[in-house]
């Protein structure tokens, strides 16, 4: 599993989604994030993947939780939020992806180059965005050995998630969360 989306198909058969409906095409997509300055592949293959899935939380539909971080953001309140309403992410450029809807956000920099995950959180006094993941795909990798091992579990269609295993997974598999860890105790 080399790809976004090699990851994403084998969480979508884990916690059985029905099957994803794509809802910006691709060339529309890559338009709407080039014309808000992202360039990040690794944003466009998620979005790419994702749009108008199970994933997703909207008014009329409570998606299931994809990891112990929350929710995947539809693209369009994402562009919403890095805007309208965080204008420090977009100067940070780092663009809004996972959600938890109590105000913390995983965040993916829109450049080429720097594709690390940062986290804001209010909630844990972190108001200045911090690296957490040095990559995306090393996230999603880690969000999949979740599942696998069956430290995400989905019940009822909500997950349920043994966090001490989860942090020992993070901490074994991606040394920027190991050193986030130890900095913030």
């Amino acid at each position: 599993m080399n790809s976004i989306k090699d990851i994403l198909v084998n969480i979508q058969k884990i916690i059985s989604l029905d099957s994803l409906n794509t809802e910006i095409e691709g060339k529309i997509l890559s338009d709407i994030l080039s014309a808000n300055g992202i360039c990040n592949k690794e944003i466009f293959e998620l979005y790419d993947y994702c749009n108008g899935s199970n994933y997703y939380v909207d008014v009329e539909y409570k998606g299931i939780k994809f990891s112990s971080f929350g929710y995947i953001l539809k693209v369009e309140d994402a562009l919403q939020i890095y805007n309208e309403e965080f204008l420090e992410f977009k100067q940070k450029k780092l663009f809004p992806i996972i959600a938890d809807f109590a105000g913390d956000y995983l965040l993916i920099s829109t450049d080429k180059e720097n594709c690390g995950v940062y986290i804001y959180s209010p909630a844990l006094f972190i108001i200045e965005p911090e690296i957490i993941f040095e990559s995306f795909i090393s996230f999603l990798s880690m969000i999949f050995t979740c599942y696998q091992l069956n430290v995400y579990t989905i019940s009822d269609n909500q997950l349920i998630e043994d966090i001490d295993a989860e942090s020992t997974i993070f901490n074994m598999q991606d040394k920027t969360y190991s050193n986030w860890v130890i900095g913030n105790k």
